[in-house]
């Protein structure tokens, strides 16, 4: 059901390959054009790993680059963009986290997002060790800090923000920026729960991510949202604030949020929108004798098994009765790819 992506990438380097950063560029726009996928590719800045630490394994360097050369990178990216053949493809900046990118680079990238009018991506408050330890460094809170240092608006996309205070929350409704809540990812990591209702009922924007990839069901993603809500308050139907269902609400707010975060032009069906479509199976067991009023609701709650027809992408139809049209061709050559990995468990 997804037709949109914004592939917050970070994996630059090779051990031995200098061109390792544009030839993995080059494979995920490749594989987004396969697909069928709009993208919008986000290269991410990490230069250290931590506040005050230096990178310390043979992984992190593989992320690692100079802001330089991450710019230089961007600018590349951003140029075959300008001449793709209206794929929609397009891209945005980010920077890992306040952990990982050092004030001055932040200051530069965030001025080239800013010149460029392209979205700003930046994992903030995720997990309440990153909120100590930027109080011991900064003497702020991180989305204090960053409200303090620089100007957030509505082409900043917050990642996670999952420990934010009060005042915090009122900054980020008031500049318009959009938080992306990755629900399944945080709930496997034992993030903890973004304080949704108080956030929702002063206006605020979200997005939903699919981040590590233990899911990719959108629906899924929505369902954990309000059932760690309902959790922590002890009531239902938090996320019905501004609509009567609650499926209805999230899904809409999903739509215009995540929009907003790729810098998509996407969102509604209207004249001269993209043509973007996701047709449901009428005869699925799930759907039966719903109406349109109570129909968003059953995908959220009870949509284990996605009863998707069609799905339209950009004007083309990718997902017909219920298989994507390369379906066989992508099982196979990631049953070809997966066979020579090793997995440590590390989605557990």
């Amino acid at each position: 059901g997804y037709t949109a992506v914004a592939e917050f990438h970070y994996l630059h380097n090779e051990p031995g390959d200098k061109g390792a950063a544009d030839a993995m560029f080059a494979a995920i726009v490749a594989a987004a054009r396969e697909s069928g996928i709009r993208l919008t590719f986000v290269p991410v800045l990490y230069e250290r790993a931590g506040l005050d630490e230096a990178l310390r394994t043979a992984q992190q360097e593989r992320f690692a680059r100079t802001v330089d050369e991450f710019i230089a990178h961007y600018e590349s990216a951003g140029s075959q963009a300008q001449k793709s053949d209206g794929d929609g493809f397009r891209v945005g900046i980010g920077a890992h986290s306040l952990r990982a990118v050092t004030a001055e680079s932040l200051s530069k990238i965030a001025a080239v997002a800013k010149a460029d009018s392209v979205p700003m991506h930046i994992h903030i408050a995720e997990q309440q060790r990153e909120v100590d330890q930027c109080l011991d460094a900064h003497n702020a809170r991180p989305i204090e800090w960053l409200y303090d240092n620089h100007d957030v608006n509505e082409n900043w996309c917050l990642v996670h923000a999952t420990h934010i205070d009060e005042r915090e929350i009122q900054s980020i409704t008031d500049s318009g920026a959009v938080v992306c809540l990755c629900p399944s990812t945080e709930a496997n990591l034992g993030d903890g729960l973004f304080p949704l209702q108080n956030y929702l009922e002063k206006g605020g924007r979200i997005a939903i991510g699919s981040d590590s990839h233990v899911s990719i069901n959108p629906f899924e993603e929505l369902r954990w949202l309000e059932y760690g809500q309902r959790l922590i308050s002890q009531s239902r139907n938090i996320a019905a604030i501004r609509r009567q269902q609650t499926g209805r609400s999230l899904f809409e707010m999903a739509l215009d949020g995540g929009a907003l975060a790729g810098g998509e032009p996407g969102g509604h069906i209207q004249t001269d929108a993209v043509a973007d479509l996701v047709v449901l199976d009428d005869d699925s067991p799930m759907l039966v004798g719903h109406t349109t009023r109570s129909l968003l609701d059953a995908l959220v709650f009870s949509g284990f098994t996605l009863p998707i027809d069609r799905v339209m992408v950009h004007g083309r139809w990718q997902v017909v009765d219920g298989r994507h049209i390369k379906e066989q061709e992508a099982r196979q050559a990631y049953a070809a790819v997966a066979t020579e990995l090793e997995f440590d468990g590390g989605a557990s």
